[in-house]
């Protein structure tokens, strides 16, 4: 996803479309996508409940996204490309 993200991303400067860069090539629409988006998602499950799996790093990513979303949110908002309401915020429960 990584690399596929990054040549989509290639060029792009404003914050709306590389948000739409990143949320199209998160949505799974082919078979690989899928595939990708189940294993990543059964991961995730599993390192709820086991705490060995819960320990590694992986949450770093998904984490570092959320926050480069956010930043991204807050550009555009700034920028006036969002409307001022466009509030992106910590999630509560992190």
């Amino acid at each position: 996803m990584a690399e596929r993200l990054k040549a989509k991303l290639a060029g792009t400067r404003r914050p709306r479309e590389v948000l739409e860069a990143i949320l199209t090539e998160s949505i799974p629409t082919d078979e690989r996508s899928r595939t990708f988006h189940l294993a990543y998602t059964s991961y995730a499950v599993l390192a709820i409940t086991d705490k060995a799996l819960a320990a590694h790093p992986f949450l770093a990513a998904p984490d570092a996204m959320e926050a480069f979303v956010a930043g991204r949110l807050a550009q555009a908002r700034d920028d006036g490309g969002e409307p001022r309401r466009v509030r992106p915020v910590e999630i509560p429960w992190k």
